[in-house]
């Protein structure tokens, strides 16, 4: 029984730092087409992010925070990387900590710029 606890233990700590590396960064506020609104926690470095519903003390009067559908949340980190301008597809996602997931995406890298326009060079006459 105390394995059970300490191995319990060890994964709340390792849960708990995953979800402290995306606290860490900034929090995006994002509303889905459907109103539904989104705490979300970007790291493009690492093509993840963590995405909650809005805090429960933003949410309805009665202060419960309901369990979205996997679907529902997958919609909306799509939405959220379609409206940064990037184009992407959301792979696989895992609750890190009731109300959070975390998502991997991959997204297709943009166009190169376009080159500098070539001067023309003017010949003397």
């Amino acid at each position: 029984m105390v394995i059970g606890g300490l191995l319990l233990a060890g994964c709340d700590v390792a849960g708990r730092s995953v979800l402290d590396s995306y606290t860490a960064l900034p929090p995006t506020a994002y509303a889905a087409e459907d109103g539904t609104a989104f705490v979300i926690h970007d790291n493009p470095a690492e093509n993840q992010l963590m995405i909650e519903p809005r805090p429960a003390s933003e949410a309805p009067a009665s202060g419960v925070q309901a369990v979205l559908p996997v679907p529902v949340l997958q919609r909306a980190v799509s939405g959220y990387l379609a409206s940064t301008g990037r184009d992407c597809k959301v792979a696989d996602g895992y609750a890190a900590s009731h109300p959070a997931w975390l998502f991997k995406y991959t997204c297709v890298p943009p166009p190169p710029p376009p080159p500098p326009p070539v001067k023309k060079k003017r010949t003397k006459r």
